[in-house]
């Protein structure tokens, strides 16, 4: 049996977190990034590295991880494919319709223009971040995993996690680097 407290706590939820994520690309705009969804995700595959060494040379992350009585080198690597379009059923039209625009993963695509020191080429150089709205500030694994492959990838320079605090009862995003809060874990 569903529990109908827990279905609108959820609605809540959903509803505040898209009005959160809003308020994220309002507040980068505002700061001079040109602000874009990311449709693109990235899929983790995990091998065991010791049945396979052309994995190793690979780039990806390599853990040890107890499997059946022993440790086993595991190899996780990826690739960006695109982001499935989430469906739901619409009663009044009788049809499944789009829910959301993208699902991609980080949440936005962010580029503005990086100034070079004198003297350096005239070529245009941009610096492009991937930008992710949690209201916790926390990911999960899946989602540390997907961003130590973008950065180790070169997809972004690097990765900014917003999230929602509150001082003086007023809401104030705050950002976090995933290198600083994160990559101690993976390093």
């Amino acid at each position: 049996m569903v529990d109908q407290k827990k279905v609108k706590m959820g609605k809540k939820s959903k509803a505040a977190g898209g009005v959160f994520e809003l308020r994220v690309r309002h507040n980068l705009e505002e700061k001079g990034w040109f602000v874009d969804k990311f449709t693109d995700n990235v899929e983790l595959i995990k091998e065991d590295a010791t049945l396979n060494p052309e994995l190793s040379k690979s780039k990806g992350i390599v853990k040890k991880e107890f499997d059946g009585g022993q440790w086993v080198k595991k190899m996780t690597y990826g690739k960006l494919i695109p982001a499935k379009t989430a469906f739901g059923f619409n009663p009044r039209l009788k049809m499944r319709v789009p829910l959301t625009r993208s699902t991609g993963f980080p949440d936005f695509i962010c580029f503005k223009k990086a100034y070079k020191p004198i003297g350096e080429s005239t070529d245009k150089v941009y610096e492009i971040i991937g930008v992710e709205s949690k209201m916790t500030g926390n990911l999960d694994r899946p989602e540390k995993e997907k961003c130590v492959w973008l950065l180790e990838n070169n997809i972004f320079s690097k990765i900014l996690i917003a999230e929602k605090t509150k001082v003086k009862n007023r809401v104030v995003i705050v950002y976090h680097d995933f290198k600083e809060k994160y990559w101690r874990f993976y390093k």
